[in-house]
């Protein structure tokens, strides 16, 4: 089997060909394996900032993959129609020159270590070549022959430069900032021959030492082998698509420096200019890797199962284990490393779910880590289990071969995952934005709510309309007038058993399916959603439920009282 892969752009990172240049100019992407004397100017585009249009200097990734040097940051302003999570740092931004898209300043990652090493490494291989050349009388040299896509240079046909094509790109960039889109054709020349052979060596010889400069560097520290659809983390630190899913499985944290991770696996964007190193330098090895990554399934796991009721991320669930199955799983759980297992909702009417079809539970589920375990004397089992992650299940099957009493569902999951903090964001300004939907401000329904004791009544519209952290807002009034009325599913046992309500946007849904008194089912709406924004408009329908039924209520018990 053999794996072809278009070599990326330089300049968009896609593989499905090369940006328009200016000036009507055009550049044809490189063919694979990269040549050091076809090349030689791709090659060095590789450690080029295309915003200075000089060699990478503390190089940062933005969420959308592109890396600039730090000082070339885009100029920052306050961004607007932004309430979630509406923290200081994330007030600043700035619009990518490359995307088009608008970043938080502070989803650009850290430095980027590999990126920085990668440089390093290949400055200080080629900055030796340079003192090499220069100090050789007999050396290679190249002249200038023509210059593409740089106006206003000084440079001439009659400049010359120590060294072979790599050498003199290299020169270049570093002292005259050679345009990133610019190109120089060369004329390669050995004082006293004409060996083009030797001329073409050389430069085959340079890239091999770079080659092994950076072999190290472009490997992923969690799987040791060549970087496969790598992704940069906001700390810096790169690891394969494949290894982050693995590990984001396990935990939130950086491997490395414990960080974090506030970003999705599935959904964070490739980072370009390593993933255009590793297919530039080592294709061969790539395609090799890519096959190995095809193969393994990392993105799914297997857990065991608990079909039962609907449970929440980061909520505390309640089980009474009574039946021999589930005695005999929770027993293992407890025993294994990581004590986690699945719980999901049952489906007593075995209604479909599109492809998945129609088992005795529904698809979507909440991954608990057991905090608490009673093992009681007659075998049952008191377990306090707190919520860590969705999944969907994909595939199950029985925990032994054979149907028994302790045979139990074991599910082959991958993790749901939220959208990102900036497509949040981006969500709810498209949906505020005044100007956008051409609507007059003083109707636009974005003012602070005012719910009476009745209630107030939204349409979709109004809901789209209002910023996150008005909705957010509603549900809290809603819990403080229920309070105040002292409703019966917030007596304070419950508050001890959930804690108190959270003002907190992302935690808000989850507590207040927790506790409200509604059915599953519509519980279970919540578990298949991929944004805060989403959860929390679900909870409003909820609560113009609750206060339209109140209302109905009262005026029957008013209309009751005049007969």
């Amino acid at each position: 089997m053999q794996v072809v892969r278009p070599y990326p752009s330089l300049r968009d990172g896609t593989f499905t060909g090369v940006p328009e240049l200016p000036r009507g100019a055009k550049r044809t992407p490189p063919t694979l394996p990269l040549d050091g004397s076809r090349d030689a100017r791709d090659i060095i585009r590789l450690i080029q900032c295309s915003s200075c249009n000089r060699v990478l200097r503390n190089p940062k990734t933005f969420p959308c993959g592109y890396t600039f040097c730090e000082t070339c940051l885009p100029e920052t302003y306050a961004r607007k129609n932004i309430s979630y999570p509406g923290t200081p740092d994330r007030v600043l931004g700035f619009k990518c020159s490359s995307c088009g898209r608008e970043h938080a300043q502070v989803d650009c990652s850290r430095t980027n270590i590999v990126m920085n090493n990668v440089i390093n490494a290949m400055s200080e291989a080629l900055e030796a070549n340079c003192s090499e050349s220069m100090r050789t009388n007999s050396a290679l040299q190249s002249r200038v022959q023509d210059v593409v896509n740089w106006p206003g240079t000084q440079i001439d046909s009659n400049t010359t430069f120590c060294g072979g094509k790599i050498a003199a790109c290299y020169q270049l960039v570093r002292d005259y900032g050679l345009p990133y889109d610019g190109d120089v054709t060369w004329m390669p020349e050995i004082p006293g021959t004409t060996d083009d052979e030797k001329c073409d060596r050389t430069d085959t010889e340079v890239l091999a030492g770079l080659k092994n400069a950076v072999a190290d560097d472009l490997k992923c520290q969690v799987c040791l082998a060549l970087f496969t659809d790598p992704v940069t983390t906001t700390c810096g630190h790169t690891f394969c698509r494949n290894c982050l899913h693995q590990i984001m499985n396990r935990q939130v944290a950086c491997p490395i420096c414990r960080t974090l991770i506030g970003l999705a696996s599935d959904r964070a964007p490739t980072d370009i200019l390593i993933n255009n190193l590793v297919l530039g330098l080592f294709p061969a090895e790539a395609a090799a890797r890519a096959i190995e990554a095809a193969d393994e399934v990392k993105v799914r796991f297997e857990i065991p199962c608990f079909i039962c009721t609907v449970s929440f991320p980061s909520m505390p669930t309640y089980l009474h284990i009574f039946e021999p199955k589930y005695r005999a799983m929770i027993a293992r759980v407890y025993a294994s490393e990581d004590r986690n297992f699945g719980m999901l909702l049952h489906n007593p009417g075995q209604g479909t779910q599109g492809a998945f079809g129609g088992p005795r539970f529904w698809e979507y589920g909440t991954l608990l880590h057991i905090e608490n375990y009673n093992l009681l004397e007659d075998g049952r089992s008191l377990v306090e289990a707190r919520g860590v992650a969705r999944f969907k299940v994909v595939d199950y099957k029985l925990s032994e071969s054979t149907p028994s009493p302790t045979a139990y569902t074991i599910g082959t999951v991958e993790r749901v995952n939220d959208i990102g903090l900036a497509d949040e964001e981006a969500i709810e300004a498209l949906q505020t934005s005044i100007e956008a939907a051409g609507i007059d401000p003083n109707d636009h329904p974005s003012s602070k709510p005012q719910l009476s004791e009745k209630g107030t009544k939204y349409t979709s519209f109004q809901l789209d309309g209002r910023p996150t952290r008005d909705l957010l807002e509603i549900g809290l009034g809603f819990v403080r007038r229920m309070e105040a009325q002292s409703a019966p599913w917030l007596h304070h046992r419950v508050i001890q058993a959930y804690d108190r309500c959270p003002e907190d946007a992302a935690t808000f849904p989850w507590w207040f399916a927790s506790v409200l008194p509604t059915k599953d089912a519509e519980k279970y709406k919540l578990l298949a959603t991929t944004s805060v924004r989403e959860r929390l408009k679900i909870c409003i329908k909820w609560i113009m439920q609750i206060e339209g039924a109140r209302r109905y209520v009262f005026l029957l018990l008013v209309g009751f009282s005049f007969l």
